[in-house]
């Protein structure tokens, strides 16, 4: 069913479970500042890759803008208000969207190794890039404290968290070493110890006195004033974890899989996955929204992926038709896009999970539907959660999904007087 909540609309499947639409589209137009991300990783011209915008959960909102870069994207920072983020691209390339400024970046710049995290200063006014070697970019207000680049390191740097005062930073690598600089505390670490599955990304604690630090298993090791609230290490996943993101407002944490499979403890609110989606791009980070509910989920390949025929749950059949995978926008009247990808003649399977939950009698009428029962169904859905706008959407969709031999006038259903 669909929930309208603050203005927005949050749609569960028939099971319940909160489908990953994106909300707030009052900022479709939003600007992109493209920071210099088209060199590879030793500043040399690399083939274009399509990156796509971070999915939205809760309060999250994510810009429809689709931007091309030399490298995959490997992480992200929010503005502090919430409105604006940063992409970086392991090319050292920066992707400021919303209320974000541009500061500066290392695309186009030689590199060592390449960039493998991000973090934002607490005024949103600078950021640090890391990269596997321990190397640290800083840029804006963002202070220089130190780095691990030039220094041997038994296994390379995975990702790094900022101290709470913006005045340094902790760096984490894959075997669990802790490498603190500035005002952020070591409180000790994994390094020398035996790991089932090696370190991932690291989170800081609210207060900074302690971190927490999750491997690809989905194992939690905690640190100094950090609570431990709960892991994965002993269950099975689907796919690994690689990312993980502090609750902002109470003490929890959120981890994130390759397949946006989503996992909150402790006081972090679960607010949707696409876990169990087989969207066919892969997630590579989780970051929260600052002094709000919600969360993004990014991912590092093209928006839009053919994944062939299959069947979608409620259809009683397989798609007559290719399934896409596709960023789905939510507009202010509540309808949703795009539903089709390569030129209509693919099934957007985002869309049609969203339609799923507001519309499932219309989607499950099959490949030999009549128009009578097509109408039927149409005042079913609309008598229910669904609404004139959204159901001639579900049509569009069932009508692509089936290849009915007909078609219905939009006339034709506003008239029949549901």
């Amino acid at each position: 069913m669909a929930v309208r909540m603050g203005g927005k609309v949050r749609a569960r499947t028939s099971g319940g479970r909160l489908i990953g639409v994106v909300t707030g589209m009052v900022l479709l137009t939003l600007p992109l500042t493209v920071g210099a991300g088209t060199a590879g990783a030793a500043g040399r011209p690399g083939p274009a890759l399509a990156s796509i915008a971070p999915l939205g959960f809760g309060d999250a909102f994510a810009s429809p803008t689709t931007l091309t870069s030399n490298a995959p994207m490997i992480g992200m920072a929010s503005t502090p208000d919430g409105k604006g983020y940063w992409e970086a691209a392991a090319d050292g390339g920066i992707f400021a969207f919303g209320d974000a400024t541009f500061y500066g970046s290392m695309g186009g710049q030689p590199l060592n190794q390449p960039i493998v995290g991000m973090a934002s200063t607490p005024d949103g006014k600078g950021y640090w890039l890391v990269a596997s070697d321990g190397g640290i970019f800083a840029f804006g207000n963002a202070a220089y404290y130190g780095s691990m680049g030039g220094h041997p390191l038994n296994q390379p740097i995975v990702g790094m968290a900022a101290s709470p005062s913006g005045h340094g930073y902790w760096l984490v690598a894959s075997d669990g070493g802790i490498f603190a600089f500035g005002d952020a505390v070591f409180g000790g670490s994994m390094g020398g110890h035996p790991l089932n599955q090696p370190i991932v990304d690291m989170a800081s604690n609210l207060e900074g006195n302690g971190y927490w630090l999750v491997a690809a298993d989905g194992g939690i090791f905690s640190f100094g004033g950090a609570p431990f609230e709960g892991s994965l290490g002993a269950d099975r996943l689907a796919q690994p974890i690689v990312g993980m993101a502090p609750s902002p407002g109470s003490v929890g944490y959120w981890l994130v899989a390759t397949d946006g499979g989503v996992f909150a403890f402790g006081g972090a609110h679960f607010d949707g996955s696409f876990g169990g989606e087989q969207l066919g791009y892969p997630f590579v980070a989780i970051t929260p929204v600052p002094h709000g509910s919600g969360y993004w989920l990014l991912p590092t390949t093209a928006v839009s992926k053919a994944l062939g025929t299959m069947t979608l749950s409620p259809a009683p059949s397989v798609s007559t038709v290719s399934v896409c995978a596709q960023t789905l926008y939510l507009y202010q009247d509540a309808t949703f896009g795009p539903l089709t990808c390569g030129g209509g003649t693919e099934v957007n399977v985002v869309a049609w999970s969203r339609s799923a939950g507001i519309s499932p009698v219309m989607l499950s009428l099959g490949p030999d539907a009549t128009p009578g029962a097509v109408l039927g169904a149409f005042c079913t859905d609309v008598h229910g959660d669904s609404s004139n706008p959204l159901e001639l959407e579900a049509y569009s969709l069932a009508s692509l999904y089936y290849r009915w031999p007909f078609t219905i006038a939009a006339s034709t259903f506003l008239d029949s007087n549901c």
